[in-house]
């Protein structure tokens, strides 16, 4: 068994101190700076081993057993396969040729979309996009989860970009409270919900 060692480390609702032994997070502890720590912090120990998350590459057992057709019937109820990393790439790999040369670049989705938790270069969607470029090209996506269509539709609504109506030209919080009777939200306006920023700061206060 090894010795406990704590390292502080920083994510989308603030920074934290984290204690790990033997490959396994033991304790969170908030940052020392942090005036109002967010409490997300304390699911990490049993969020990072629960036995839903996914250890290795894994397969649906009807695609891998159920011929041509892949037992699309299965799908949503099947199980699953675990592979070792090499037969995972080797599948992979075949599929997508397999694709590019039956139906083209224009069948193969680009997704795995995310907030690049594990910062910039680790960041998924962008390993993905740099990686299926090389192989010819791809479908991607348009926004994001939160505000895609909002960036396509306010454009023809108001006249201007939506993320610089969002970012750069709102009303600050006191002009808002001297000049407003009734302030409609619909959902967001949760003092909760300002745990997470997609930057991630040390104090998060509303």
């Amino acid at each position: 068994m090894t010795a406990p060692r704590t390292r502080a480390t920083s994510s989308h609702w603030g920074a934290f101190n984290v204690t790990t032994q033997d490959d396994r997070i033991t304790a969170v502890s908030p940052f020392e700076a942090d005036c109002d720590p967010s409490q997300i912090s304390a699911v990490l120990p049993e969020a990072v081993h629960h036995r839903s998350r996914v250890a290795r590459p894994a397969v649906r057992r009807g695609w891998l057993e159920g011929g041509p057709e892949r037992a699309r019937d299965k799908r949503g109820a099947d199980g699953f396969v675990e592979l070792p990393w090499d037969e995972a790439l080797d599948i992979a790999a075949t599929e997508l040729a397999r694709v590019q040369k039956t139906y083209g670049n224009q069948a193969i989705f680009g997704g795995s979309y995310g907030w690049a938790s594990a910062g910039c270069f680790h960041h998924a969607p962008s390993q993905l996009h740099r990686f299926l470029n090389s192989f010819g090209g791809f479908v991607s996506s348009f926004g994001s989860y939160s505000t895609a269509a909002a960036q396509a539709i306010m454009p023809h609504v108001l006249g201007m970009n939506f993320l610089k109506l969002m970012y750069a030209s709102q009303n600050a919080w006191p002009m808002i409270a001297a000049n407003t009777e009734t302030l409609v939200m619909f959902g967001g306006i949760n003092p909760k919900n300002s745990q997470v920023s997609m930057g991630g700061v040390t104090r998060h206060e509303t």
